[in-house]
Formats: structure tokens, sequence, C-alpha cells
């Protein structure tokens, strides 16, 4: 795996992260618009306990590997930390911080930084080919052990 797309597969991670807290909405809205069974109509075979039980467990699901993978993604953003850290630059540093461990929009942390989109773009660049040797040689062999900056 290249620098670039170990930096990538952090913020995919988070992309995904997101895209399923808005699946558990989706289910937890779900079973809150149940509307309540109606006893006064003819009993039919198959019961509305049935699909509450089954979108109950559905959202269980859905919480217990969104927890899985923040778990994940707080390490794994823990790890990128550490070893972006390890480089001189501080600029590259927060840069490549702002965009790949925390998420942050590209355009967004190029306004911060009062510099124009084309510079943003080569500075990140210059970050990454700066970073990409630190990675190769600690992120092949395990992040750092030190403690979190």
């Amino acid at each position: 795996m290249t620098a670039t797309e170990y930096l990538e597969s952090i913020r995919r991670l988070d992309v995904r992260l997101r895209m399923k807290e808005k699946e558990r909405a989706c289910v937890e809205q779900d079973i809150c618009s149940i509307q309540a069974i109606d006893y006064s109509k003819d009993h039919v075979s198959g019961t509305h306990t049935a699909d509450i039980a089954d979108k109950i467990a559905r959202l269980d699901d859905i919480i217990a590997e969104i927890e899985r993978e923040w778990d994940e993604l707080i390490n794994r953003r823990a790890a990128a930390r550490r070893l972006i850290r390890t480089m001189p630059d501080g600029i590259g540093q927060d840069l490549l911080i702002a965009v790949y461990v925390c998420g942050r929009d590209i355009h967004e942390v190029a306004d911060d930084m009062h510099v124009s989109r084309s510079q943003f773009y080569r500075m990140r660049m210059a970050a990454i080919q700066e970073f990409a040797p630190y990675y190769h040689k600690l992120g092949q062999i395990g992040t750092p052990r030190d403690t979190e900056t």
C-alpha cells in the first residue's frame, strides 16, 4: 500500500461510517413510525410483532457494526497521527492531519490556510511526498509507540 492509499483508506473509512450512521437513523425512524396493532380487525396470520422484532434486530446489528468500525477508525486515526507527527514539516503535518485524519473538506482547509486551491493541491502533494518515506519506514513495521500529540 502506498502512502497515499494509506491516507485515503482512513478518509474512506470515515465516509463509510457516516453513511452507516445515516442508515442507523433511517432504521430508528422506521421503528418509531410503526403503527400500533389494530385488534379490532380480523386476525390474519403473520404479525406486526415479527416486523418490529426484525427491525430492532437489524438496528442492533447496525449499531454493533458501527461501534466496531468506530473503534477501528479511532485506532487508525491515532496511528496515522503519530506517524504523520514524525515528519519535520509542521505545515505538511497539519495539512495531512486536517484532510486525512480529521476528514475535513479540502476547500475548507485551503481557506483556513489562506492559500489558493491550486497552491493547496501543490502543498498537499508535497506533504504526501514528504510523508511517504516515513510511512514506508515506520508504517510497514508498525506505527511508533510514542504518545499522541
